[in-house]
């Protein structure tokens, strides 16, 4: 039997993503521990419900390496698998500077790395940097697109193994009806000759929600009926807020803060939209994907590794005359049917079922 800890910034990223590896390892009579911000009812046997601050090298966030530290001495785990860039970091640390930083095997699952090959030399520099001073005690290192391998693997972010995954999988493809669509549109707004785009995720300066408002007039000139919905809280909540009053946008852009329907909101859109900066493996994205929903998203790691441009969706670049161009042609397409078996097709291979055994083979060690 081991004693294994599962490490995110956040409970919700947990139960996202994990719960069927955590399942698989309780069923081997495995001890499974949770450490995250914010608490659940999971059938584990411990969570550790720690504060983490964004600012990576906060004081906060130093004493909380302080307090990994002396839980991962206490603890003693046999392997730890740890998720977002935040938690990955203080976990890593504290596990190199403890007394139990050769005991057992550490995981590190790359959900995506904040920084790509465009981003700028400095910011990329320092981010290399934190992830070196973490190599030491990284056992096994896990990306999810082909740029984030590249790069783990050019700049050797992991001592032992590197290797690139589909995906944490994403569930089989849900069925809905139309009343469901109806009902969603309905409490929405939005009418029924509307064409609904929806974005789903953090509001933050990477996932880049403020290049639709800057180019606003270009989805309106190719779709003069339409709506958008931003779903998902962040930072830049009050701000979009007020953007959407300054540009007097309220008729046309909906600020949905988190929804906990997001598979039913997606099924209701007529098409999925994002302007993202930086991507891992979107899991909304593929989700769309599954159930035939039109996809058109930004040129960046990630999207190109789900997209094939014009083929089961659309890529921008981010700037004015792409986005028009390429809105301009998913207009013409939007009700091909080609175009959404292209996409049903091709996303098999990150569906759960496709994925679960080759990961395992991969974490559980």
């Amino acid at each position: 039997m081991k004693k294994i800890l599962y490490a995110a910034s956040r409970m919700s990223h947990i139960t996202n993503f994990h719960l069927p590896y955590i399942d698989y390892f309780k069923s081997n009579g495995d001890e499974v521990h949770v450490l995250t911000q914010g608490s659940g009812n999971l059938d584990i046997d411990k969570i550790y419900d720690i504060d983490f601050e964004k600012k990576i090298m906060s004081f906060k966030n130093i004493r909380t390496i302080w307090k990994i530290k002396k839980i991962l001495e206490e603890e003693k785990y046999d392997l730890i698998i740890t998720n977002t860039t935040l938690c990955s970091f203080l976990i890593r640390v504290a596990k190199q500077i403890s007394k139990v930083k050769n005991h057992g095997k550490l995981i590190n699952i790359v959900h995506g790395y904040l920084f790509s090959n465009n981003t700028s030399f400095f910011k990329k520099t320092i981010y290399i940097l934190v992830e070196k001073m973490c190599k030491k005690s990284t056992d096994r290192l896990l990306t999810m697109n082909k740029e984030d391998y590249e790069i783990a693997v050019k700049y050797r972010l992991c001592n032992y193994d590197i290797f690139n995954i589909n995906g944490m999988g994403i569930p089989k493809p849900p069925t809905f009806s139309q009343e469901v669509r109806s009902s969603v549109r309905s409490f929405y707004s939005v009418d029924g000759d509307e064409i609904l785009f929806t974005y789903i995720g953090e509001l933050s300066k990477r996932k880049n929600q403020i290049f639709l408002f800057e180019n606003i007039e270009q989805i309106s000139k190719i779709f003069p009926r339409f709506k958008l919905i931003l779903a998902g809280n962040g930072d830049l909540f009050d701000f979009y807020k007020s953007e959407i009053e300054r540009l007097r946008l309220q008729d046309k852009v909906i600020l949905a803060g988190h929804v906990n329907n997001a598979k039913q909101l997606i099924y209701s859109s007529d098409i999925i939209i994002s302007s993202s900066k930086s991507e891992g493996l979107p899991f909304n994205i593929m989700e769309a994907m599954s159930i035939g929903i039109p996809v058109i998203a930004s040129r960046i790691k990630g999207h190109t590794d789900l997209i094939i441009d014009g083929y089961n969706g659309y890529l921008f670049d981010l700037n004015k005359d792409s986005f028009e161009t390429k809105l301009k042609i998913l207009k013409e397409k939007l009700d091909i049917e080609e175009l959404k078996n292209n996409e049903k097709s091709d996303i098999k291979k990150f569906i759960l079922d496709s994925v679960f055994d080759d990961n395992i083979i991969l974490i559980d060690i």
